[in-house]
C-alpha cells in the first residue's frame, strides 16, 4: 500500500483518481445549483439573455420593413400600451425596432453585448461599459422604449458639448421613429427651456437639471416652472460624476441649514474631486 498523500489507494490509483474527479463534479454541480438558486445577479443574466435572443430572433423579419412601417412601429406600441400592455411585454419588438432603425439612420447596428446593456439599464441596473464600447448608443433603445408613455425621459451627461452631440447624433434615430429630441443648455430662456422639457427625449447635463429644478422652487406661479413630471433617466456617461451629492448639489441650499453639523465618513462619499474639510451646506466629512 502506497502513502495516500501520494494520490494512490491500495496501489489503484486509476479508481481513486475516478472517484476523485467524481467527487468534485458533485461539489461543482452542488456550487452551480447554489449559484443558480441565490446568485441575483446569474438570475438577472439568464433573464436578459432570454430577452435579447427574442430581439436578435426579430432581426431578419424588421430589416424586410419599409421605412413607412417601420416608423408606424411607435404608434402601434402607444396604442398597445394605452390598451393594457406593459413596457415590459413590448421591450423585445421595441427594441428591435430601435435597432433596425439605427442602422438605417446612422449605420450602426447594437451588438448582442449592447442589447443586454440596454436591457439592464431599463430595468434599473448599471451597465458598466469600457470607453469605445457603444454607451451612447446603448442608451437609444430604454430612451425610446420609456418614451413611449407620453411622460418624458431625461439623458443625463457631463457636459454640454456631449448632450449637444448626442442630441443631434443619436437624437436622429428617435425622430426618425417619431419622437421629439430636445437639449437643455445653460444659455436658454425660461420659455425655451420649458420647450425642450416637453420632448419625448431630454439631453442635459446634472448641472443644468440641478439649477433648473433649484429655479422652479423659486417661482411664484406654478405655470413658471420649466421642468415637467419626472419619469424615467438615464445617466449616460461616467455616473459616478453625474450623481450628485449633498455637498455639491445645488439642491442642497432648499433643504434648509442643518441645525446641527452633519458628520459623514468621506470614506463613503462619492469623492467627486470637489470633496472639503467643511461642506458649504453644513456637512462635515472626516478622514
Amino acid at each position: 500500500m502506497l502513502p495516500f498523500g501520494n494520490a494512490f489507494f491500495c496501489g489503484k490509483n486509476f479508481e481513486f483518481t475516478v472517484i476523485f474527479g467524481t467527487i468534485c463534479n458533485m461539489e461543482m454541480s452542488r456550487m452551480n445549483i447554489f449559484k443558480r438558486l441565490f446568485d441575483h445577479e446569474y438570475k438577472e443574466l439568464k433573464k436578459f439573455s432570454a430577452l435579447a435572443d427574442k430581439i436578435e430572433a426579430l432581426d431578419e423579419e424588421y430589416q424586410k420593413l419599409s421605412d413607412y412601417e417601420l416608423k408606424a412601429k411607435t404608434d402601434e406600441f402607444k396604442r398597445r400600451l394605452k390598451e393594457g400592455e406593459t413596457l415590459d411585454d413590448i421591450l423585445p419588438e421595441a427594441y428591435a425596432t430601435v435597432r433596425e432603425a439605427a442602422y438605417r439612420v446612422i449605420g450602426l447596428k447594437p451588438f448582442y453585448v449592447q442589447l443586454l446593456g440596454a436591457i439592464a439599464l431599463h430595468y434599473g441596473n448599471i451597465a458598466e461599459m469600457k470607453t469605445g464600447e457603444g454607451k451612447t448608443l446603448v442608451a437609444t433603445m430604454p430612451a425610446y422604449l420609456n418614451a413611449l408613455t407620453e411622460e418624458g425621459v431625461h439623458i443625463i451627461t457631463v457636459n454640454e458639448y456631449l448632450a449637444e452631440r448626442d442630441s443631434s447624433w443619436m437624437g436622429n434615430i428617435h425622430r426618425f421613429l417619431g419622437l421629439t429630441v430636445g437639449t437643455n443648455l445653460r444659455s436658454l430662456s425660461p420659455r425655451e427651456k420649458k420647450e425642450q422639457y416637453n420632448c419625448d427625449i431630454l439631453y442635459s447635463t446634472n448641472n443644468e437639471l440641478g439649477f433648473d429644478y433649484l429655479r422652479d422652487n423659486m417661482v411664484v406661479k406654478r405655470e413658471n416652472r420649466v421642468q415637467r413630471g419626472l419619469n424615467y433617466v438615464i445617466i449616460e456617461d461616467k455616473c459616478k460624476g453625474c450623481t450628485l451629492c449633498a455637498r455639491n448639489c445645488p439642491n442642497g441650499a432648499i433643504s434648509g441649514k442643518l441645525k446641527e453639523p452633519h458628520v459623514i465618513d468621506q470614506s463613503k462619499c462619492l469623492k467627486c474631486g470637489a470633496c472639503m474639510e467643511k461642506c458649504r451646506f453644513g456637512a462635515i466629512y472626516k478622514e
